[in-house]
């Protein structure tokens, strides 16, 4: 019923994982692990290598480095599916509102934020996140984290491969199923502990430049009240900062000349005159 996809940088699943998922799917379900130890493939590669090979109607992007903690979760996701035939991909964590600007889905206010997760931070406990549900148990998003990416095989989409690396999967199959027509829905019904977090590093950056300009003509996305241009505005001074941390001179200053137009005397151009002076 439901094909579980999963690009392994081990080459192979945790015995616990395949354990996990064993005694808790409540399905029947194909396993799909795609070696990547030698880092051959992208994650966009290695995913569409999985749809390949998938037999089932329902797919599940998952990471490896997680557990499942709802009993019977397979149930409850084809069940959203087959009760919600307007909906094309189911999050576990994501956000009703994506900017223009690259940036994370995380990047936005928190009464956009939709989140049910046991998440693990570096030198924390663990934390139970839910954030954003009423009593429903479902929101509508536009776009997803890609911790867990649950699609309908029927919808055809594929990852772009033009896009390279290991960021920005999760926004580039969100889109994909918004240009379709379809919705994506985020449920806390599933629970899972995700064991690492993600890293904003310089290829994460290059991936969110590249995703958010070839998407450019659908962004921004939203569909709870945000104050846009203001959060167009947070999200332009968070990515020159990360774009000064990862010396990428060029993007700062495209991205610069945006802030200008978007908050012509903002003291943030002040700031960053003094960088560069400095």
């Amino acid at each position: 019923m439901v094909s579980i996809i999963i690009c392994s940088k081990q080459g192979e699943i945790s015995q616990a994982l395949d354990e996990n998922i064993h005694s808790t799917v409540g399905l029947p379900f194909e396993l799909i692990v795609i070696d990547n130890s030698n880092n051959s493939y992208s994650i966009f590669e290695a995913y569409n290598q999985g749809i390949e090979k998938s037999i089932y109607p329902f797919l599940l992007f998952v990471h490896e480095d997680v557990l499942f903690h709802t009993p019977k979760w397979g149930e409850i996701l084809i069940g959203f599916f087959r009760d919600n035939p307007g909906y094309g991909l189911l999050g576990i964590a994501g956000a009703d509102f994506k900017s223009r600007i690259p940036s994370g889905w995380w990047d936005c206010p928190i009464e956009n934020k939709i989140v049910n997760i046991i998440q693990h931070y570096p030198n924390n406990n663990p934390e139970l996140e839910n954030i954003g549900f009423d009593s429903s148990g479902l929101k509508d998003a536009v776009v997803v984290d890609g911790v867990f990416l649950a699609l309908r095989k029927d919808l055809n989409i594929t990852f772009n491969e033009n896009f390279s690396g290991f960021h920005g999967y999760d926004q580039n199959i969100s889109f994909e199923v918004i240009k379709r027509g379809f919705q994506i829905g985020i449920t806390d019904s599933i629970l899972i502990e995700h064991f690492s977090n993600g890293q904003q590093n310089r290829e994460w950056l290059e991936a969110m430049v590249k995703i958010h300009r070839s998407y450019r003509k659908l962004l921004p996305l939203y569909l709870g009240e945000v104050p846009m241009e203001k959060q167009e505005e947070v999200n332009c001074r968070r990515f020159l900062e990360k774009c000064l941390e990862q010396r990428k001179k060029k993007w700062f200053y495209y991205y610069w000349l945006k802030l200008v137009f978007l908050n012509p005397v903002s003291k943030f151009h002040f700031k960053l005159a003094k960088q560069q002076l400095s």
